[in-house]
């Protein structure tokens, strides 16, 4: 019994990683593991409690550091910054909820190739202007030693190749008669310091190649649940 049980399990896991595989060939996509602050990025500490927060709020937490000198950047490449910050006393590492519009979702690409998050930018408008918050939707088959973690990365990746990408490598909305959906997501509070000392990231409209730029380093990262709602 335990032996067919094993070999079931074998089984389902090369499923699911050749169905992922094949995905990736059909997209034309090459996925490698980033590297600034990477396994901060692909893992959680706990999954409760969860924390509701409102996007404005996060949208105006200071940052936990003042400087990412190079010694930040080697001692917090795989630990989380501990200050808490905010009226409510976060910091980074804590799972978080909250609710905004979805303006823009992209395949993440960087210098060294693609590294297969979903770079997604939410609003509290619908309308395509500046001030977002990034949310990240990370590749399931860099998340290790947490299938719990990597089965939600999985079911919040189809959300997005169902009902956002739609087999398109980038999308966006709020502009040209489009509206934009508004959904509740949760997941991991992310700093990217990184981007402290970068221009503000922001990522071009489709039509208009007009820019929606994010005035801080604070993230969603990776998401871990999200769905569509009414706004209230």
């Amino acid at each position: 019994m335990k032996l067919t049980t094993t070999k079931m399990n074998i089984k389902t896991v090369f499923f699911f990683f050749l169905i992922l595989t094949i995905s990736n060939f059909i997209s034309g996509q090459e996925f490698n593991p980033g590297k600034e602050r990477w396994p901060v990025k692909t893992s959680v500490i706990h999954f409760l409690p969860v924390k509701e927060i409102g996007l404005q709020e996060l949208l105006k937490l200071p940052a936990p550091i003042l400087k990412y000198s190079k010694n930040a950047r080697e001692e917090y490449q795989d630990h989380r910054f501990p200050d808490t910050v905010g009226k409510h006393h976060l910091r980074e590492g804590d799972i978080v909820t909250t609710y905004g519009y979805i303006l823009l979702a992209a395949v993440e690409k960087d210098k060294n190739g693609a590294d297969g998050d979903y770079h997604v930018q939410i609003r509290t408008s619908s309308k395509w202007a500046d001030s977002c918050l990034v949310v990240e939707a990370t590749f399931p088959p860099f998340i290790t030693g947490n299938k719990a973690l990597q089965d939600s990365c999985l079911k919040v990746r189809n959300f997005f190749d169902h009902h956002i990408l739609k087999g398109k490598k980038k999308a966006c909305f709020g502009t040209d008669g489009t509206s934009a959906p508004y959904v509740k997501i949760t997941g991991q509070l992310f700093f990217d310091a990184h981007h402290m000392t970068t221009q503000p990231r922001g990522k071009q409209n489709c039509i208009t190649k007009e820019k929606m730029k994010s005035y801080t380093c604070w993230e969603i990262h990776p998401i871990m649940a999200i769905g569509f709602i009414r706004k209230k």
